[in-house]
């Protein structure tokens, strides 16, 4: 049994050196299930679920710094950032954009 678990292991290993992509998985569900949960207690709308759970999971994914104090710092400067999207994109919601090519074709 050992040894089927041990070829199991380096089957996983070999696929995944480091267990990157492992981690990188791991820290985007966490990160999506800690907001949504965070927000459901908050009774938000479904619109701020959408945008915060996006929001978390791009942004877990996006930093691939090694260390820790790197990894919260590239977070820290993309949060004012996505903060400034999500607040234009809210208030040019209103205002449709008019298609560039000729009507007439």
């Amino acid at each position: 049994m050992a040894a089927k678990t041990a070829s199991l292991w380096d089957r996983f290993a070999a696929a995944d050196p480091g267990l990157l992509r492992l981690t990188a998985g791991l820290r985007a569900v966490v990160g999506l299930t800690l907001t949504l949960a965070a927000l459901t207690v908050g009774d938000q709308s479904s619109v701020v679920l959408l945008a915060g759970g996006f929001t978390a999971v791009v942004t877990s994914l996006a930093s691939s710094d090694l260390h820790r104090r790197n990894q919260f710092l590239t977070l820290l400067a993309g949060a004012p950032v996505t903060l400034a999207t999500l607040t234009a994109g809210g208030l040019l919601a209103p205002f449709p954009s008019r298609p560039t090519w000729p009507s007439c074709c």
